[in-house]
């Protein structure tokens, strides 16, 4: 009886104590919450340990930040050419080497050290499967430093040769 009675008031006692409580918090460098009547804005930097698991229709979200979740790309680059540029530095010739496994289209444009346009024609040039070597003739050129420039034909992508003429 004398055990029953001490569980009893040991189970009761527990019945009063204050339970633990856990807080949202960061792991983060920095962070706050901003509010007023019209809109709430809740940023964090740096935060270590944000993602969302999903299994049928539960859903864990395990980070401060969890809004609209969107899937983010990466774009596949649209100069997909092997290339060589050969000799350099040159004397009156150089050689480029252009080789594609899919067909793409490049511009092809001379420069000189101030970014003037030099006086070489413009190629535009189909890249497709073979490879193909354009040569340049150079001898017209004062000795110096040129650009070659590679682009696609809307100029968004491309690569630019440093071309020395001795």
């Amino acid at each position: 009886m004398k055990y029953a009675l001490s569980l009893l008031l040991a189970l009761g006692l527990l019945a009063f104590l204050p339970a633990q409580t856990i807080e949202r918090s960061v792991i983060g460098a920095a962070g706050t919450s901003l509010s007023s009547a019209s809109y709430e804005v809740d940023f964090t930097v740096g935060e270590a340990v944000v993602t969302t698991v999903e299994s049928g229709s539960f859903v864990l979200t395990q980070g401060f930040q969890q809004g609209d979740l969107a899937t983010t790309g990466i774009d596949l680059p649209l100069l997909t050419v092997d290339y060589r540029l050969y000799p350099n530095p040159t004397t009156d010739r150089v050689q480029l080497d252009l080789e594609s496994a899919r067909p793409v289209t490049l511009h092809l444009q001379w420069f000189d050290a101030r970014g003037r346009q030099v006086d070489l024609p413009t190629r535009e040039v189909q890249v497709s499967g073979a490879s193909q070597t354009l040569s340049y003739d150079l001898s017209s050129l004062a000795t110096g430093t040129y650009m070659l420039r590679l682009a696609t034909p809307d100029g968004r992508e491309g690569h630019t040769f440093r071309v020395v003429r001795n």
